[in-house]
């Protein structure tokens, strides 16, 4: 399988609003193209979600009992460590919901399941966008607030990568696979105390050359770690061909600022501050230092010398991040 590299997170502290928010249900689907009691089962299920378009659903193809699924092979180890993170490799096919295991039963899931966990709040909420980079990356943006609860949750960000819909003709039958896993792009803690906490993260990857680009989502998660259940989930839309390089090549951010390395102030330049509304300095530590609305330098001339991000927002409310060396 090929691997890759995590290119790039970066985590800012921000203010939010104060109230809860409706949670969005997720639906963790473990099945295999090789599994007959699968294919007999599946089609059951598939039209009981498609009820439901406001729950998200991923499939995950464990290498146990049929380590030759195609899908499995892809990526056996993250798709049987998700397996096995709720205790449930050996069988498909399987139902998590919300990070409840559902029992085993002729039925996968039914309505009055799914319908118990429907119109929950949530006291976080998730946000996620993906866009072409260059060199042909694409870069994704996950947003995760705390906006009520007095409690301090352990939390565990969960982010993956998924196929919409893929054509294939699989030796149980099936012909067509829905919301396949691919890949797992962040898996780490995240710490948000305090009402108004905010954090975000900043993810490039390279499609693989056998996904269908224009067909892949990023499902993120957030999740207690102690009891699994998923406080907070969320769904990009499609990468497809917005393209991150039809707004402004990637080499050519760096000279929005100037001068770079710099001792006194970070100047923007004319003919780019129409395209921008807002320009954010942190640390390497995600502690914002300062803010201009681009018609001003910021002045860091009494910050210790080191790296520090810019983070500049556009006229379409998109991040981008230029990285500034303090003389």
């Amino acid at each position: 399988m090929k691997k890759y590299n995590l290119l790039f997170v970066f985590v800012l502290i921000v203010s939010i609003g104060f109230s809860q928010v409706d949670k969005t249900i997720l639906i963790e689907h473990y099945t295999n193209t090789k599994c007959g009691i699968c294919a007999s089962r599946n089609p059951a299920f598939y039209n009981l979600i498609s009820n439901y378009p406001e729950v998200l659903h991923v499939s995950y193809h464990p290498s146990s009992p049929y380590p030759g699924c195609i899908f499995s092979m892809h990526n056996p180890e993250e798709n049987d460590a998700r397996t096995n993170y709720y205790g449930i490799y050996g069988g498909t096919p399987r139902v998590v919901l919300s990070g409840s295991v559902i029992p085993i039963a002729s039925q996968l899931l039914t309505a009055t399941q799914l319908e118990a966990r429907l119109g929950e709040l949530s006291n976080y909420a998730v946000e996620i966008e993906q866009y072409h980079g260059n060199n042909d990356t694409v870069n994704v943006i996950l947003k995760i607030k705390k906006i009520s609860g007095s409690s301090q949750d352990n939390l565990n960000l969960y982010a993956v990568l998924a196929e919409k819909e893929i054509m294939y003709n699989a030796p149980n039958g099936e012909t067509t696979h829905i919301d396949v896993f691919r890949r797992v792009l962040v898996n780490e803690p995240v710490t948000l105390n305090n009402v108004g906490d905010s954090i975000v993260i900043l993810q490039k990857y390279y499609p693989d050359p056998i996904w269908q680009e224009d067909e892949m989502f990023v499902v993120g998660v957030l999740q207690e770690v102690s009891s699994k259940e998923i406080l907070q989930s969320a769904k990009s839309d499609i990468a497809g061909n917005i393209m991150f390089t039809n707004y402004r090549k990637v080499e050519e951010l760096n000279a929005v600022v100037y001068p770079n390395p710099v001792s006194d102030q970070i100047n923007f330049i004319e003919s780019v501050k129409k395209d921008f509304i807002k320009a954010e300095l942190f640390n390497i530590y995600g502690q914002k230092i300062s803010e201009s609305d681009m018609k001003q330098s910021i002045i860091v001339n009494g910050l210790p010398s080191g790296l520090y991000v810019l983070l500049l927002t556009d006229n379409f409310n998109r991040p981008f991040t230029v990285k500034v060396q303090k003389n």
